[in-house]
């Protein structure tokens, strides 16, 4: 068997590597022919996303029939017969490999026995395939810190699978961000420090495809770490942590996370926008209803009122979608075809929302 490849995937950027001259193509079709061309590159050990965040508040994961929430090619690799999902809450992966189907009681989804372990113990290969969002990995460092990231805290989630032998419990042990945004992580520049060093490449003539060895990127990322142990992360995200983590000589706790401080947050960061751009009081409180559906659809980023698709590095194309379909099943705001090109920042959609009212 090849290489171990895992791909994080956006088949509207990659459409120009496998799309044959201007004919079009529905989102099953370029499914097929984006895992026909993989196929044919990176060999036949190939791993895919199928992330469902969803247990986090039902503590219910039904391994065969909860969606993929992480693209259209993830979804449609599901929906065939050739890969298994791995029974992790949170961040299962498709592979044609059994053994990291099978069930245990208690998980790690980037600890000991993850995926990710595997992934790095087998030499493997990670892929942007039309997508810069492919820092999963990342979490898996994160666990090789010793104690853990001075920014994320410990947390088990105790649920049920749902798989076709039955109904199973489990225990999911994770390191988890806190929700009221203090953990931002600065992707751009984490990104643009792989690719100083040679770690993170081009794939591709077009710019389209870049790929990154576990065997290069784990030993650099934890030399970073060892010198600053908030390295990755957002320059406000760091002012906050120093003072939390005591100038980083003890982590956070869960009981710094106090979820409502981040609606606070935002209604503050609102509070000081012009009364001419966002209106009423009313329409300054949808404003934070706007933030918080943004953040369910990215959920590793800090949205604020200031966020758009050029400064939030998950906002791609295939997100684009995903929320601009959030926007209007959450908060009835619908878009026409000619807007949604239009609605790429937090600004522009609650201007429309404005002239809305």
């Amino acid at each position: 068997m090849s290489k171990p490849v895992f791909i994080h995937s956006d088949i509207t950027r990659s459409l120009p590597l496998y799309k044959e001259g201007d004919r079009e193509i529905n989102v099953s079709d370029s499914c097929h022919m984006a895992s026909e061309f993989l196929l044919n590159k990176y060999g036949d050990n190939l791993s895919f996303p199928a992330f469902n965040y969803d247990f986090g508040g039902s503590l219910v994961f039904d391994v065969d029939n909860d969606s993929s929430q992480v693209g259209s090619l993830s979804e449609h690799i599901r929906l065939s017969e050739d890969y298994c999902r791995s029974p992790i809450p949170f961040f299962s992966v498709l592979s044609k490999n059994k053994d990291l189907c099978k069930y245990s009681p208690e998980c790690h989804p980037f600890g000991k026995g993850s995926f990710f372990e595997w992934l790095h113990i087998n030499n493997g290969k990670i892929i942007g395939f039309g997508t810069r969002t492919m820092f999963t990995f990342l979490h898996y460092i994160e666990e090789l810190i010793p104690g853990g990231p001075m920014y994320r805290y410990k947390k088990e989630f105790n649920g049920l699978l749902k798989t076709g032998e039955g109904n199973k419990e489990v225990v999911c042990k994770i390191h988890v961000r806190p929700k009221n945004g203090i953990t931002a992580y600065d992707f751009i520049a984490i990104e643009q420090d792989l690719r100083l060093e040679g770690i993170l490449v081009d794939d591709d003539k077009y710019g389209i495809s870049c790929s990154m060895e576990c065997s290069e990127v784990l030993p650099y990322m934890l030399s970073k770490y060892e010198n600053d142990p908030l390295y990755g992360l957002t320059k406000e995200s760091k002012s906050i942590l120093m003072k939390l983590t005591d100038n980083c000589s003890s982590r956070i706790k869960e009981s710094d996370d106090v979820v409502s401080s981040d609606k606070n947050n935002m209604q503050d960061v609102v509070n000081t926008l012009r009364e001419d751009e966002i209106g009423s009081l009313s329409l300054k409180n949808f404003s934070i209803d706007v933030v918080n559906v943004v953040s369910s659809v990215l959920t590793e980023e800090e949205i604020t009122i200031e966020s758009n698709m050029d400064n939030t590095y998950t906002w791609d194309s295939l997100n684009h979608m995903a929320i601009i379909v959030s926007l209007k099943n959450q908060l009835g705001i619908d878009f026409s075809p000619s807007e949604v090109a239009n609605m790429t920042s937090i600004g522009n959609i609650l201007r429309k929302a404005h002239e809305g009212k």
